[in-house]
């Protein structure tokens, strides 16, 4: 008992102090709260990061009918081939006439816009109802008419876009070429130039 008047006695004589303890400690109490508080808030937002958003790639679309796995309308990379169009429609089916295909179809050949290729069937084949070397690669017929950047007279040259009189004279000086990209090698045109006629001229 006499401890505890003496307690009594105590936070009598120092009441002010004792308020102020306590105030101090509810103090404490909720900042440490608030703080807790925000602290789990913030490992609860969820973290946004952002994608750095890819150049896309230029492409073309393709119809690949008859004797393949899937025929349909196909995105195809700009530079992509015969090969990649008939892998992409899932390859030759049983059916195809696989002789004709091989000896007709130049795989490598480059594909271009809104093209169509069909992949004839031993039967048609067979019945005549398909024809030997179909018009499936757009280069092999448009060939004939390239300009050969080793042998085309200047007035030739000056046919093709982008290229005057003087982007003329400089191709035929720099003569011979074993490759239309040594245009850009030996700096004979720029790169925009290049890309005007690179499907329009040839080396021989």
């Amino acid at each position: 008992m006499e401890n505890v008047r003496s307690l009594i006695d105590l936070v009598k004589n120092y009441k002010i102090e004792a308020v102020l303890i306590g105030l101090a400690f509810v103090i404490t109490c909720i900042s440490l709260g608030l703080f807790l508080s925000d602290q789990r808030q913030e490992e609860i937002k969820p973290k946004i990061t952002l994608e750095k958003t890819r150049p896309q790639t230029p492409s073309i679309v393709v119809d690949v009918e008859g004797a393949v796995a899937n025929p349909g309308v196909y995105q195809l990379s700009q530079n992509a081939r015969v090969v990649d169009a008939v892998k992409i429609s899932g390859g030759l089916s049983e059916q195809a006439d696989l002789l004709f295909f091989f000896r007709n179809f130049n795989q490598a050949g480059v594909l271009s816009d809104q093209q169509k290729i069909y992949i004839p069937s031993q039967w048609e084949v067979l019945s005549n109802l398909y024809s030997e070397n179909p018009v499936v690669d757009n280069q092999t017929e448009s060939s004939k008419s390239l300009i050969s950047i080793n042998n085309a007279s200047a007035s030739e040259l000056e046919e093709l876009p982008a290229v005057g009189k003087v982007t003329a004279e400089k191709i035929s000086s720099n003569r011979p070429y074993t490759s239309t990209e040594e245009l850009l090698e030996k700096n004979v045109v720029g790169k925009a130039t290049f890309d005007k006629i690179k499907d329009l001229i040839s080396i021989d």
